[in-house]
């Protein structure tokens, strides 16, 4: 699955194939950082004589619906989701405001179910396993558009300061460099650690987005990421 089999991919195909990829591009682009964070845990389990539990690849796609990502479930798109990094079967969860059938073909190396936000409250029967990285696409946050924020806005929340066993890395990605500054403005505002492996963390351009981070695109689906990693509102 490389970049230029996406960049030659016709342009409908590509933008189908670009949130599974775009999963296993940010899987892979945080690794090294969500490796770190395992070992911290495990050095705590050990000094607080707390069993360690198995680490596994859990991944949230939060806003989730029937229409798309339902679609390219039953489509075995996600399959691509769990290329780029050696380790267990990926576990993927559409998270919807409605329930989405979740009767999809089992994948090799990806394994996708279907919760809905309510089915996220701790405590719930339902409620799925912790994840490493929960990944909101093209939510329109950076429009700071407030039909937008009061929806979205409460949920990062609810992400940034959830009592995880691990805190889970949270990846945004939007469309255009105005949505970037929105996003950046409000990030700041919640208090969000900024988590990339670079000494000035920020959005970077997405090699597999809708139209393969062509630089003479200003509007593209799965654009621009960004991953923060829990926040100051706790501290």
């Amino acid at each position: 699955m490389s970049y230029l089999h996406h960049l030659a991919l016709p342009p409908l195909e590509r933008r189908r194939c670009s949130t599974p990829r775009t999963i296993a591009f940010a899987e892979a682009l945080l690794n090294p950082l969500l490796e770190a964070l395992s070992v911290q845990v495990e050095r705590f389990q050990r000094h607080a004589k707390q069993a360690k539990k198995p680490q596994q690849r859990i991944v949230w796609l939060l806003g989730a619906s029937d229409t798309v990502e339902g679609q390219l479930a039953q489509e075995g798109y996600f399959e691509d989701a769990g290329a780029f990094v050696k380790g267990g079967k990926m576990q993927i969860f559409l998270v919807g405001e409605r329930p989405l059938p979740g009767d999809w073909p089992c994948g090799r190396e990806v394994r996708v179910h279907a919760r809905t936000w309510e089915e996220l409250r701790p405590g719930c029967a339902a409620a799925p396993p912790d994840p490493q990285l929960a990944v909101c696409c093209n939510t329109g946050l950076g429009t700071l558009s407030s039909a937008v924020v009061s929806v979205w806005a409460p949920r990062l929340v609810d992400l940034l300061l959830r009592p995880f066993d691990q805190q889970p890395a949270v990846v945004l990605t939007c469309r255009c460099q105005a949505e970037v500054r929105g996003e950046r403005a409000l990030l700041a505002a919640l208090g969000a650690k900024l988590f990339m492996l670079t000494n000035k963390p920020r959005h970077v351009r997405n090699l597999y987005s809708g139209m393969a981070a062509n630089p003479d695109i200003d509007f593209d689906d799965n654009g621009w990421l960004v991953a923060f990693h829990g926040s100051t509102l706790g501290a």
